[in-house]
């Protein structure tokens, strides 16, 4: 993730892992895995001081060029969306996630704290609550 002075930011997941998450989906706990590929482009502003404040999205965001594979591991394997498009993807779409998969990734509204080299977002707005942590390379 690449932030601009402007708040400009780039997210690429190109060579990202696979996210694991667990939720609580009708009183059975849910595992699994979330894999994005791609990457898009967005704006924030920061609200805030220290290190730490608000994260607030800025704009429209495509999602377009952001594709998505989601497994579950429990309390069954099943593959939920394979590559798919999250420009086409709702949250009734993740229904069997138990809300865990963020369909927004990182430019939704939340927290941040950043500290010497490491960035913690918790986004909460409009979808699960979800904390990144990245550190400068």
């Amino acid at each position: 993730m690449t932030v601009g002075p402007d708040g400009r930011t780039e997210v690429d997941f190109r060579a990202a892992k696979p996210l694991t998450f667990t939720a609580e989906a009708a009183s059975t706990d849910v595992h699994g895995t979330v894999t994005y590929k791609g990457s898009f482009r967005g704006s924030v502003s920061f609200e805030g001081s220290g290190g730490t404040g608000r994260w607030i999205p800025q704009g429209r965001i495509s999602w377009s060029d952001l594709n998505a594979t989601v497994r579950l591991s429990e309390p069954f394997a099943v593959t939920l969306l394979d590559g798919v498009n999250l420009g086409d993807v709702t949250r009734n779409t993740l229904s069997g996630a138990g809300g865990a998969v963020d369909i927004q990734p990182i430019l939704r509204g939340g927290t941040y704290d950043c500290a010497g080299q490491t960035l913690r977002l918790r986004t909460q707005a409009n979808g699960p609550d979800v904390t990144w942590t990245f550190t400068k390379a």
